[in-house]
């Protein structure tokens, strides 16, 4: 499996302290932007990556790739949303795109499961706990509260 890139801090054993999500520092979380989501299935381009061979051009800037290990090599997608495809090497392969992965922990993070992304700027999604733990809980005792009833009682707009 590829390497969670999101993530940036040091190795202490079998540990990793993250200090940055996506070079954002892990204190200034709280100070952006968030807005609850459900993130959807959706189609993905696939090609084969051979090994030692670099991967095909990316058709257009994603942000986000999948590396599965197959016999041979890789199996690279990326998320495709019907832009238009030149000579590309790259196939649709419908619904293959269906979940996303928490910045923070790595956890998966179902289709049209509630997660947290920022509205603005660097991308960041983060799972409900994550969120809690990051932001939820340093954004003062009263947002906190709202936020926590809110997400008790299963409301969508709790970020």
């Amino acid at each position: 499996m590829m390497p969670n890139l999101a993530l940036q801090g040091e190795t202490r054993g079998a540990d990793t302290f993250v200090s940055h999500i996506r070079g954002i520092p892990l204190d200034k979380l709280p100070s952006l932007h968030w807005m609850p989501s459900r993130i959807p299935i959706r189609d993905a381009l696939v090609a084969f990556v051979p090994e030692g061979v670099e991967p095909p051009p990316i058709p257009f800037e994603s942000g986000e790739s999948r590396w599965y290990p197959v016999q041979g090599g890789h199996r690279l997608a990326i998320p495709y949303d019907g832009q238009p495809l030149k000579d590309s090497l790259f196939k649709v392969e419908e619904g293959l795109w269906d979940h996303s992965t928490c910045d923070r922990c790595s956890n998966r993070i179902a289709a049209m499961t509630l997660c947290y992304v920022t509205e603005r700027g660097t991308y960041v999604g983060l799972c409900v706990d994550c969120y809690e733990t990051l932001v939820g809980t340093k954004v003062g005792t009263m947002r906190s509260l709202i936020w926590r009833i809110k997400r008790l009682v299963g409301s969508d707009d709790a970020a």
